[in-house]
């Protein structure tokens, strides 16, 4: 029965993709050694990402490239075989990432704060790299977090209740 082929091929490409991903080189870092996972000002977010070099007294110029959003490598259809989509970041076309198995990506981390005025950076995709640059849209100090906006996509496919798309 080719129906049954066909659902065979596309289990056995899924599990391929699956073992390609798990052995995907590291990751290019930026200024990931001043970059620290603790809990979020932004109240039940959880983590988020904050700038705490060693000195105290530098900073991040606008324009500048922080770190890296990148991780498992997807297309619309195999994503969908993926359980939790909250990191699933869209960075060209039929090209996703997926860095919730990877807890070393620290962009993973930076948190939308859903008020533009409080964002301080933003996803430039870099598909020919298969990730997106996460770079500074204003000078940021030690000891501010990281926020960027996720776009009104990513919101309304949350079922998060309490946001501006679900209230609660």
């Amino acid at each position: 029965n080719d129906v049954d082929d066909l659902q065979e091929l596309s289990r056995k490409v899924l599990d391929v993709r699956k073992e390609m991903n798990k052995n995907l080189p590291l990751h290019e870092q930026a200024l990931d050694l001043s970059l620290v996972v603790k809990k979020s000002a932004i109240e039940g977010a959880g983590m988020g990402l904050y700038f705490m070099p060693q000195q105290q007294q530098s900073f991040i110029k606008s324009g500048s490239t922080i770190c890296y959003y990148t991780g498992w490598r997807h297309n619309f259809n195999s994503i969908k075989s993926v359980t939790d989509k909250s990191y699933v970041l869209c960075v060209h076309s039929d090209l996703l990432v997926d860095p919730g198995p990877l807890k070393e990506v620290k962009a993973r981390y930076i948190n939308d704060p859903l008020n533009t005025t409080l964002e301080n950076c933003k996803f430039e995709p870099q598909p020919e790299k298969y990730r997106c640059a996460v770079t500074a849209t204003k000078h940021i100090y030690y000891g501010e977090e990281l926020f960027v906006g996720y776009g009104d996509f990513y919101w309304s496919n949350q079922k998060q209740s309490g946001t501006i798309y679900h209230p609660a």
